[in-house]
């Protein structure tokens, strides 16, 4: 039921976006020319330019053409080695439309062209973007969708586009012109605006959110990730489609534009692939999120370092490189759902509509589809889904919190009554209270993956046995124990299975160490300490051989070790009857050292302290 409401949702806005988006196909250009007759601007709708306009390279003016020169070429395309054009250079394009009815007001939408462009309606030039040239240095590069707006003076009408490029990979007419009523283009270009400010304003918001959130609660790292995620779409919506950083900012260089497309790009990736590792850390490895990572700091060093002709030409490659980054992504996830890992189904739902979104944007930037940029919808779309489970999770967080409140209300009208009513019961809560500290107190001395003392109760009782042993002149023991190759057993079968092999043989030590009236304590990963107070260096030599011998027979597998195929331990022991010579930190002192020695020895064995 939550994953159909979440598709609900996604259908609408996908409507709500392809009501701007879906122009119709027909009619298209051939030799030039578009037929208008059988088009019905009411009924159908804006239509692409596109399909065969006329072409000629190194042609900047309707006034200069010349008809040997007329070529044939595809648009959207760009120019590239398939249509016979290089990358850089300067040409016009030509179109004529027929059919229009006199009279009537039309318009024309131009999105953004590589890279700067002149458009002539018949003789009369309308509109100018940056300064297309005949060399690099002649030519201003900028980008900015444009309208433009004329009256059907006759039943035809000739348009005309001069596009220069010096300064991108790849030259030319991206994306094709929408011609349609004034009244569509204006519409069209409105409901595009509308969108994307919604786009941005969510993306903004669910990012600052998020980052406070973080700044409250650091230990979530997830959250920081998913912010910085959000600001980088947004970053990135605001420099593509409408261009809506050029129409606040007029005259924003278009290098910087072209660098944070690219940087945006570059970054976003990263971060979204830790994000996806903070959020399934079993199925997404922190090893392809670093070499990700690597790959993408390479990649915007280049853009940050060289000019816009060099680091587009990397786009392919890093483009594959997010293919792979999808793939992997959604097989975790859809491991993820299949381990029942919370919100997984959602999160696959709505990741898989993302990577739909941002696959369509590197065919649109490819020029291999005329459609538009829809990852800050995709993204917009996941933020949704992170807001139900964040929503959801907060949810059962403030229904605690309340549940709690509630019992705590009962208890203190309980305990006001009993204060008023009987002393007794005050007397019997204050006996249950000391009984509850008494039992936080022993649950601070244990350790809780173990159930053994930890190393606050070691120290306090250490403190007690030395001075025992100081009065009555007895022998006090210290056996230092460690795991042989315990990081290694962590990184060969897990952190929980780890865990499981500390309490086996936290087990065993307390087994072998309680018969001689001793106490063993975890003080820390896989390092254990025992005290044996009055008993001699001889038997303690032979219970540390003990604790070693049963725990080697615990046969725990342990196929990365190079002492043993068994989980094995070392121990250093360290005896004394206490005088002026020594103090208690240096026996500490001196065990520590007998199991370094056992380690540096080939470990798996017990090392008696000779100081």
């Amino acid at each position: 039921m939550k994953i159909k409401m979440i598709n609900i949702v996604t259908l609408i806005l996908l409507t709500f976006c392809l009501t701007g988006w879906i122009i119709q196909p027909i009619p298209v250009a051939k030799e030039g020319i578009v037929s208008l007759k059988e088009w019905d601007g009411g009924k159908d709708g804006p239509v692409s330019l596109e399909g065969e306009w006329n072409f000629y390279w190194k042609t900047d003016g309707p006034d200069k053409l010349t008809a040997g020169e007329r070529s044939l070429i595809e648009v959207p395309s760009g120019w590239d080695d398939e249509n016979l054009f290089p990358s850089s250079g300067y040409g016009l394009y030509h179109i004529q439309l027929r059919g229009l009815k006199v009279g009537n007001n039309y318009g024309l939408k131009i999105p953004i062209m590589s890279n700067s462009y002149r458009l002539w309606l018949d003789d009369e030039l309308m509109i100018t973007n940056g300064n297309p040239g005949k060399t690099k240095e002649t030519t201003i590069p900028f980008y900015k969708p444009q309208v433009v707006f004329f009256d059907a003076h006759s039943d035809t009408i000739d348009i005309y586009m001069n596009i220069a490029n010096f300064h991108y990979r790849s030259g030319g007419m991206w994306s094709s012109l929408k011609f349609g009523t004034a009244q569509q283009i204006t519409e069209l270009t409105k409901r595009n605006l509308v969108f994307e400010a919604i786009i941005i304003g969510s993306l903004l918001l669910s990012g600052l959110y998020h980052i406070v959130l973080f700044l409250h609660r650091r230990k979530e790292s997830i959250l920081l990730m998913f912010g910085a995620t959000c600001l980088v779409i947004a970053a990135r919506t605001i420099v593509i489609g409408e261009q809506v950083l050029t129409i606040l900012f007029k005259s924003v260089p278009w290098e910087f534009i072209v660098k944070t497309e690219f940087l945006t790009f570059y970054t976003v990736v990263p971060l979204f692939v830790w994000f996806m590792h903070n959020l399934y850390k079993q199925e997404v490895s922190i090893l392809f999120c670093k070499i990700i990572s690597v790959i993408s700091l390479l990649f915007s060093l280049l853009v940050v370092f060289t000019p816009a002709i060099i680091y587009t030409k990397s786009l392919f490659l890093f483009q594959a490189l997010t293919i792979v980054t999808i793939v992997y992504i959604i097989f975790a996830l859809i491991l993820a759902t299949a381990r029942k890992r919370e919100g997984a189904k959602v999160v696959l739902s709505c990741s898989f509509i993302y990577a739909l979104t941002v696959i369509n944007d590197i065919l649109y930037t490819n020029g291999n589809i005329d459609s538009t940029n829809l990852s800050s919808m995709g993204q917009f779309i996941f933020i949704f889904s992170q807001s139900y489970i964040i929503a959801k999770n907060l949810s059962k967080a403030f229904q605690k919190v309340e549940d709690f409140s509630n019992q705590l209300t009962e208890l203190n009208q309980t305990l006001e009554e009993k204060i008023y009513d009987r002393t007794k019961s005050l007397e019997d809560s204050k006996l249950e209270l000391q009984r509850v500290n008494e039992v936080l107190k022993e649950m601070s001395y244990l350790d809780p993956l173990t159930n053994l003392p930890n190393r606050r109760y070691f120290d306090d009782l250490y403190e007690k046995e030395w001075d025992i042993a100081t009065t009555n002149q007895t022998m006090i023991s210290i056996l230092y124990m460690d795991i042989d190759h315990f990081k290694f057993y962590n990184d060969s079968y897990g952190h929980q299975q780890g865990d499981m092999t500390l309490q086996l043989v936290a087990a065993c030590l307390q087994k072998s160490i309680q018969k001689y009236h001793g106490t063993v304590a975890r003080i820390g990963g896989e390092e254990f300490v025992a005290l044996i107070p009055n008993i001699s260096p001889n038997q303690v030599s032979m219970i540390a051989e003990e604790c070693r011998m049963k725990v080697k027979q615990l046969e725990i597998i342990h196929q990365n070790s190079s002492t043993s195929p068994f989980v094995t331990i070392s121990i250093g022991v360290a005896s004394t009857v206490p005088d002026a010579t020594i103090s208690k930190r240096k026996l500490i002192r001196m065990a520590d050292e007998a199991l370094y020695y056992a380690k540096e020895d080939g470990r798996n064995q017990v090392v008696l302290s000779t100081t």
